[in-house]
């Protein structure tokens, strides 16, 4: 059984099928599910900081990374992120930026 757990670094092929290499920084639960926070390890530069946030999906006995289709299931989950990274420090207003620009 093969799970995911913070600081995993993870391949994901984009549309053009190309593949990037993400960390994962973060696992939220909230209502709909449980998410993955993940941070790009290929950061051109300074102002190209984002996170990108995907659901975590059991199927048969291994977890898998799903993009989030459902704009209103998105936002809701910024949001618990947004009030979970507010109420920790002020150093993770980043964090809350990048998902907040979507």
């Amino acid at each position: 059984m093969e799970n995911i757990d913070e600081k995993d670094v993870v391949i994901l092929t984009d549309e053009e099928g190309l593949e990037h290499q993400f960390i994962i920084v973060d696992m939220v639960e909230v209502e709909t599910g449980v998410y993955a926070m993940l941070m790009p390890m290929e950061i051109e530069g300074e102002d190209d900081d984002y996170y990108v946030i995907m659901k975590v999906i059991k199927e048969d006995d291994e977890e898998i990374l799903m993009t989030i289709e459902d704009d209103d299931e998105y936002q809701a989950v910024a949001q618990a992120i947004e009030e979970l990274y507010s109420e920790e420090n002020e150093e993770d207003q980043e964090i809350i930026d990048s998902i907040s620009d979507k």
